[in-house]
């Protein structure tokens, strides 16, 4: 008695990594790639590698540009804080709008002081 189904074809891929022959799964899913999940991981702790390289080796803006943009963020900041005090509803609202910016406006007010200072008389820095 003769079959007469024909008989399936191996077919072979070669791996991603190490280019290692072999016969893929023939279940569902995304096409296998990696001859084995050891040649599947070291691909992957390899991306995780160069992420990190990447990260550290970025370069930071430089500084006159970062100071910049930091003192128009500062004065924008300031402005908003004018035009709450300048707002019709101040009056009214005053108790309640100084506690919640009282704080503030004296941490701010000490840290650009000390700033304003280092500017004025520079250390030997």
């Amino acid at each position: 008695m003769t079959n007469n189904s024909p008989e399936k074809e191996k077919v072979l891929v070669r791996c991603a990594r190490c280019e290692a022959p072999f016969e893929p799964r023939s279940t569902g899913g995304m096409a296998q790639r990696y001859c084995s999940v050891k040649c599947r991981q070291a691909v992957n702790n390899s991306h995780k590698k160069k992420k990190v390289r990447v990260g550290a080796a970025r370069k930071r803006r430089p500084l006159p540009e970062f100071a910049k943009d930091a003192a128009w963020v500062l004065r924008r900041d300031v402005e908003r804080v004018e035009r709450i005090f300048a707002d019709d509803r101040f009056g009214a609202q005053k108790e309640e709008v100084t506690t919640l910016l009282r704080g503030h406006l004296s941490y701010a007010a000490e840290v650009c002081q000390d700033l304003l200072s280092r500017i004025d008389h520079p250390t030997g820095e």
